[in-house]
Protein backbone atom coordinates (compact mmCIF):
# COMPACT_ATOMS: atom_id res chain seq x y z
CA UNK A 1 0.00 0.00 0.00
CA UNK A 2 3.35 2.44 1.03
CA UNK A 3 3.74 2.46 -3.50
CA UNK A 4 0.16 4.16 -4.11
CA UNK A 5 0.07 7.85 -4.62
CA UNK A 6 -0.34 9.65 -1.13
CA UNK A 7 -3.69 10.81 -2.35
CA UNK A 8 -5.31 7.48 -3.14
CA UNK A 9 -3.69 6.17 0.23
CA UNK A 10 -5.58 9.28 2.08
CA UNK A 11 -9.03 8.61 0.22
CA UNK A 12 -8.37 4.75 1.50
CA UNK A 13 -7.99 5.50 4.91
CA UNK A 14 -11.01 8.09 4.91
CA UNK A 15 -12.86 5.03 4.13
CA UNK A 16 -12.04 2.93 6.31
CA UNK A 17 -12.24 4.80 8.79
CA UNK A 18 -15.75 5.55 7.84
CA UNK A 19 -16.89 2.30 7.39
CA UNK A 20 -15.41 0.72 10.81
CA UNK A 21 -16.18 3.98 13.68
CA UNK A 22 -19.69 5.13 15.16
CA UNK A 23 -20.35 8.38 15.34
CA UNK A 24 -21.13 9.67 19.47
CA UNK A 25 -24.16 11.05 20.56
CA UNK A 26 -25.29 12.83 23.09
CA UNK A 27 -27.35 11.32 25.21
CA UNK A 28 -30.54 8.72 24.32
CA UNK A 29 -34.35 9.73 24.49
CA UNK A 30 -35.95 7.30 27.00
CA UNK A 31 -38.39 5.75 24.40
CA UNK A 32 -34.95 4.62 22.21
CA UNK A 33 -33.81 2.74 25.90
CA UNK A 34 -36.93 1.43 26.22
CA UNK A 35 -36.98 -0.04 22.67
CA UNK A 36 -33.09 -1.48 23.09
CA UNK A 37 -33.00 -2.10 26.82
CA UNK A 38 -34.92 -5.31 28.59
CA UNK A 39 -35.46 -5.09 32.45
CA UNK A 40 -35.53 -8.27 34.44
CA UNK A 41 -37.00 -7.78 38.25
CA UNK A 42 -36.84 -10.39 40.71
CA UNK A 43 -40.16 -11.54 42.36
CA UNK A 44 -41.48 -9.46 45.42
CA UNK A 45 -42.06 -5.81 46.15
CA UNK A 46 -39.37 -2.67 47.08
CA UNK A 47 -36.82 -1.27 45.52
CA UNK A 48 -34.22 -3.54 44.23
CA UNK A 49 -30.37 -2.85 43.59
CA UNK A 50 -29.64 -3.19 39.79
CA UNK A 51 -27.10 -5.07 38.15
CA UNK A 52 -26.37 -3.51 34.69
CA UNK A 53 -25.57 -5.78 31.75
CA UNK A 54 -22.97 -4.56 28.62
CA UNK A 55 -22.98 -6.82 25.66
CA UNK A 56 -19.70 -7.56 23.49
CA UNK A 57 -18.95 -6.98 20.23
CA UNK A 58 -21.72 -10.06 19.26
CA UNK A 59 -25.41 -9.72 19.49
CA UNK A 60 -27.56 -9.67 22.51
CA UNK A 61 -27.69 -13.67 23.34
CA UNK A 62 -28.26 -16.50 25.56
CA UNK A 63 -24.96 -15.09 27.68
CA UNK A 64 -26.90 -11.99 28.60
CA UNK A 65 -30.08 -13.14 29.40
CA UNK A 66 -28.55 -16.06 31.61
CA UNK A 67 -26.67 -13.86 33.97
CA UNK A 68 -30.01 -11.62 34.04
CA UNK A 69 -31.77 -14.57 35.08
CA UNK A 70 -29.03 -15.53 37.65
CA UNK A 71 -29.15 -11.83 39.17
CA UNK A 72 -33.00 -12.06 39.70
CA UNK A 73 -32.61 -15.01 41.37
CA UNK A 74 -30.80 -13.56 43.93
CA UNK A 75 -32.86 -10.79 44.05
CA UNK A 76 -31.23 -8.14 42.01
CA UNK A 77 -32.52 -6.12 39.45
CA UNK A 78 -30.94 -6.55 36.20
CA UNK A 79 -31.05 -5.05 32.68
CA UNK A 80 -29.26 -5.53 29.15
CA UNK A 81 -28.36 -2.52 27.26
CA UNK A 82 -28.87 -3.48 23.28
CA UNK A 83 -25.90 -0.55 22.38
CA UNK A 84 -25.39 -2.40 19.12
CA UNK A 85 -29.58 -1.90 18.49
CA UNK A 86 -29.47 1.55 19.93
CA UNK A 87 -26.58 2.51 17.25
CA UNK A 88 -28.97 0.64 14.45
CA UNK A 89 -26.73 -2.67 14.09
CA UNK A 90 -27.17 -5.94 15.23
CA UNK A 91 -23.90 -6.51 16.56
CA UNK A 92 -20.08 -4.37 16.94
CA UNK A 93 -18.80 -6.90 14.31
CA UNK A 94 -16.24 -4.76 12.19
CA UNK A 95 -16.48 -1.74 14.49
CA UNK A 96 -13.03 0.08 15.50
CA UNK A 97 -12.13 -1.72 18.92
CA UNK A 98 -11.11 1.55 20.52
CA UNK A 99 -15.08 2.65 19.90
CA UNK A 100 -16.14 3.52 23.76
CA UNK A 101 -20.45 3.17 24.58
CA UNK A 102 -19.69 3.28 28.26
CA UNK A 103 -22.10 6.61 27.96
CA UNK A 104 -25.09 4.21 27.60
CA UNK A 105 -24.56 3.08 31.42
CA UNK A 106 -25.72 6.79 32.55
CA UNK A 107 -28.36 7.53 30.62
CA UNK A 108 -30.00 3.95 31.53
CA UNK A 109 -28.82 4.82 35.40
CA UNK A 110 -30.85 8.43 34.59
CA UNK A 111 -33.75 6.36 32.84
CA UNK A 112 -33.68 4.01 35.77
CA UNK A 113 -34.25 6.64 38.76
CA UNK A 114 -38.17 7.06 38.04
CA UNK A 115 -38.90 3.34 37.92
CA UNK A 116 -40.90 2.33 41.33
CA UNK A 117 -38.55 -1.37 41.56
CA UNK A 118 -35.70 -0.47 41.01
CA UNK A 119 -32.53 1.85 43.93
CA UNK A 120 -30.58 3.43 40.77
CA UNK A 121 -28.13 4.62 43.46
CA UNK A 122 -27.23 1.13 44.26
CA UNK A 123 -25.73 -0.82 41.11
CA UNK A 124 -22.95 -3.01 39.58
CA UNK A 125 -21.89 -3.38 36.05
CA UNK A 126 -20.90 -6.49 34.40
CA UNK A 127 -19.54 -6.79 30.52
CA UNK A 128 -18.07 -9.42 28.27
CA UNK A 129 -14.81 -9.00 26.25
CA UNK A 130 -15.34 -5.50 23.94
CA UNK A 131 -18.08 -4.66 26.52
CA UNK A 132 -15.78 -5.83 29.40
CA UNK A 133 -13.37 -3.00 28.70
CA UNK A 134 -16.61 -0.92 27.91
CA UNK A 135 -17.09 -1.13 31.93
CA UNK A 136 -13.68 -0.32 33.22
CA UNK A 137 -13.26 2.60 30.99
CA UNK A 138 -17.02 3.48 32.44
CA UNK A 139 -15.62 5.16 35.53
CA UNK A 140 -14.88 8.96 33.56
CA UNK A 141 -18.51 9.34 34.15
CA UNK A 142 -18.89 9.57 37.76
CA UNK A 143 -16.90 11.73 40.52
CA UNK A 144 -17.75 12.93 43.82
CA UNK A 145 -21.16 14.36 42.85
CA UNK A 146 -22.43 11.03 40.76
CA UNK A 147 -23.29 8.18 42.72
CA UNK A 148 -20.63 5.28 41.57
CA UNK A 149 -21.16 1.44 41.12
CA UNK A 150 -20.24 -0.83 44.29
CA UNK A 151 -18.82 -3.14 41.56
CA UNK A 152 -17.69 -3.76 38.29
CA UNK A 153 -17.50 -7.46 36.88
CA UNK A 154 -15.02 -7.66 33.61
CA UNK A 155 -15.32 -10.54 32.00
CA UNK A 156 -11.94 -11.48 29.46
CA UNK A 157 -11.10 -7.23 28.65
CA UNK A 158 -8.48 -5.84 27.17
CA UNK A 159 -7.38 -4.04 24.27
CA UNK A 160 -4.44 -3.43 22.30
CA UNK A 161 -2.00 -5.21 25.56
CA UNK A 162 -3.77 -2.61 27.56
CA UNK A 163 -6.38 -3.63 30.90
CA UNK A 164 -7.80 0.12 32.13
CA UNK A 165 -8.87 1.09 35.33
CA UNK A 166 -10.74 4.31 35.57
CA UNK A 167 -12.11 3.79 38.87
CA UNK A 168 -9.25 3.63 40.89
CA UNK A 169 -10.19 7.05 42.50
CA UNK A 170 -13.56 5.93 43.25
CA UNK A 171 -15.26 3.66 45.63
CA UNK A 172 -16.05 0.71 43.67
CA UNK A 173 -14.56 -2.58 43.97
CA UNK A 174 -13.21 -4.07 40.25
CA UNK A 175 -12.84 -7.72 39.35
CA UNK A 176 -11.46 -9.14 36.34
CA UNK A 177 -11.67 -12.86 35.73
CA UNK A 178 -9.85 -14.40 32.19
CA UNK A 179 -9.95 -17.79 31.37
CA UNK A 180 -6.57 -19.74 31.83
CA UNK A 181 -6.26 -21.18 28.27
CA UNK A 182 -8.21 -17.69 26.88
CA UNK A 183 -7.00 -17.65 23.43
CA UNK A 184 -7.70 -14.01 22.79
CA UNK A 185 -6.15 -13.34 25.53
CA UNK A 186 -3.14 -14.85 25.53
CA UNK A 187 -2.53 -13.37 21.89
CA UNK A 188 -3.11 -10.34 22.37
CA UNK A 189 -1.17 -9.82 26.01
CA UNK A 190 -4.46 -9.39 27.33
CA UNK A 191 -4.33 -11.63 30.21
CA UNK A 192 -1.12 -10.08 31.15
CA UNK A 193 -2.28 -6.74 31.35
CA UNK A 194 -5.27 -7.38 32.99
CA UNK A 195 -3.24 -9.15 35.74
CA UNK A 196 -0.78 -6.20 35.87
CA UNK A 197 -3.49 -3.55 36.08
CA UNK A 198 -4.85 -5.51 39.24
CA UNK A 199 -1.47 -5.78 40.43
CA UNK A 200 -0.98 -1.89 40.65
CA UNK A 201 -4.19 -1.17 42.13
CA UNK A 202 -5.56 -1.24 44.85
CA UNK A 203 -10.11 -1.49 44.24
CA UNK A 204 -8.67 -4.03 41.64
CA UNK A 205 -8.84 -8.20 41.90
CA UNK A 206 -7.85 -10.55 39.43
CA UNK A 207 -9.48 -14.13 38.79
CA UNK A 208 -8.15 -16.65 36.73
CA UNK A 209 -10.69 -20.18 35.69
CA UNK A 210 -8.24 -23.23 35.39
CA UNK A 211 -8.61 -24.84 32.16
CA UNK A 212 -11.35 -21.50 30.80
CA UNK A 213 -11.50 -20.44 27.25
CA UNK A 214 -12.72 -17.11 25.83
CA UNK A 215 -16.32 -16.61 26.29
CA UNK A 216 -16.31 -19.10 28.68
CA UNK A 217 -19.51 -18.35 30.64
CA UNK A 218 -21.41 -18.83 27.32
Amino acid sequence: MNSLPRTIRQVLCSIALGMFALIAHAAWENEQLEAFTKVHLPEGGGKQPLMIIVQGTASIGSREREWAKWFTERSIAAIIIDSAGLRGRRHFDGVNPLYDYSSDIIDVLKWMESNPRIDAKRFGLIGFSRGGTTVLNAGKHFDAQTTAPAFVFSFYPGLSQHCPNTFDKLPTTVHVFYGEVDEYGIDQGLQKACRSMTEKSQNASYHELPGAHHGFDQ
